[in-house]
């Protein structure tokens, strides 16, 4: 918690730059969290459970708060700049923070125990379209500030979908 909330002191300029969202981001919104929602009912028609209890407070922060920052600062961030540094190319920024993110959550695979690899490959798959939209608000008004709501809508409604 400590390092989200430096990490956003750090970068507050750069952060909160261009907050309002554009038209089609105010659609993306709910969007969104329509997909969070519906990658996680399609998990269950696949018998893919998630190895979390997404009925616990710390889960629920982690899941909507912590993990939302973390991930966008490091990735859509500080990763897109490094990466722009080297190329001045703004495609590859947004490819490559997409594939690095998805791999993010791939790598857990040689760490976790087979009964969860089914649900390692499936949010590899899905994140590798969540990281593309969330990677887009980057490159459209060069802030994360909306790539943060839009990841914190899919995670809102793939823990809405629990219920």
């Amino acid at each position: 918690m400590i390092l989200v909330i430096g990490s956003v002191v750090l970068t507050a300029r750069d952060f909160f730059k261009n907050p309002i969202p554009s038209r089609i981001q105010l659609y993306f919104f709910p969007l969104s969290a329509i997909a969070g929602f519906l990658v996680f009912r399609f998990a269950g028609w696949f018998r893919i459970v998630a190895p979390f209890d997404l009925r616990s407070g710390l889960t629920i922060l982690f899941l909507l708060v912590v993990a939302r920052l973390l991930e966008e600062l490091i990735f859509r961030f500080f990763l897109w700049a490094s990466v722009l540094s080297f190329s001045a190319k703004p495609i590859w920024a947004w490819v490559l923070t997409t594939l690095f993110f998805s791999y993010s959550h791939l790598h857990a695979i040689w760490f976790a125990p087979e009964s969860i690899h089914g649900f390692i490959i499936y949010q590899t798959l899905y994140t590798i379209a969540l990281g593309a939209a969330c990677g887009y608000f980057i490159w459209k008004n060069l802030s994360i500030f909306n790539a943060v709501l839009v990841h914190f809508a899919f995670n809102l409604g793939f823990f809405l979908a629990t219920f």
